[in-house]
């Protein structure tokens, strides 16, 4: 599942997943991944859009990474350390 929602911040729009574990590690979340970024980007004239993640959840945090997003704010959210991405 890939949704793009208000970020709790009520300013940008927010990249949010789930993936089925048998999926992972194939390439096929990336692509897909990729692909609703550059639509939502062109076709809704999105272009800021962020994701967060638990600090501690370090498959998150490369996933995000190899979308070529980078960590631009550290918040403390349901009771741990969160990464913000953009």
């Amino acid at each position: 599942m890939i949704s793009i929602n208000e970020h709790h911040d009520r300013i940008y729009k927010e990249l949010s997943y789930q993936f089925i574990p048998e999926y992972w590690g194939n390439g096929y979340v990336l692509e897909v991944t990729k692909k609703i970024i550059n639509f939502v980007s062109k076709e809704l004239n999105i272009k800021r859009i962020v994701s967060e993640t638990q600090v501690a959840n370090k498959a998150s945090c490369r996933f995000l990474s190899k979308l070529g997003m980078k960590v631009i704010d550290k918040v403390y959210r349901f009771n741990s350390e969160q990464y913000i991405f953009y």
